[in-house]
């Protein structure tokens, strides 16, 4: 299946636990709510954007702060 094809049948939620996946990590539930909360308010196509970008730039799990700069990066 092509990328960009996946990429339209994860939820947001998925995305975010791709994004936690990557970096090894297992959220806290509270943690990751924190996380999907962030993310309610971004089109399902700029948050695989940015997920994207993380995981394939960062080296560390980014904070929301670095996500919220990540974020105008993608909308502008």
């Amino acid at each position: 299946m092509k990328k960009e094809k996946r990429r339209n049948y994860l939820h947001k939620d998925e995305l975010i636990g791709k994004m936690f996946k990557a970096f090894g990590k297992r959220p806290m539930d509270a943690q990751l709510e924190i996380y999907i909360d962030w993310a309610d308010n971004i089109s399902l196509n700029n948050l695989s954007n940015i997920v994207d970008e993380v995981i394939g730039e960062e080296e560390r799990f980014p904070t929301i702060t670095a996500l919220n700069k990540m974020r105008r990066n993608v909308s502008s």
